[in-house]
């Protein structure tokens, strides 16, 4: 069985086989993945797995710089948009 995050927590591993990517500069320098409680949050119901990829980079002065990825492991699907409510055409009121 897999390790079960905690909810609001991940972990991150130093990625080894960013150097074999097609363009290595690309590639996460660390990945990983996740738990995120979505009701404590306020973004709806339930708990969401994700991955996490994070990208070590400089900024233009030179700084450090941390970019970050989160993405479901598994498709989520919208919700389906509620019907439009049916128009009353003027002179529907009559009850026949």
């Amino acid at each position: 069985m897999a390790y079960q995050h905690k909810p609001n927590r991940g972990s991150l591993s130093y990625n080894d086989k960013r150097d074999q990517a097609p363009d290595p500069s690309k590639a996460p320098s660390y990945k990983g993945d996740g738990m995120i409680d979505l009701a404590g949050l306020g973004l709806g119901d339930g708990c969401v797995d994700v991955w996490l990829s994070i990208w070590v980079g400089e900024w233009p002065d030179g700084g450090k710089k941390l970019s970050l990825s989160i993405r479901p492991k598994e498709p989520i699907e919208a919700p389906a948009p509620a019907p439009a409510p049916a128009q009353e055409k003027e002179g529907d009121d009559v009850p026949w």
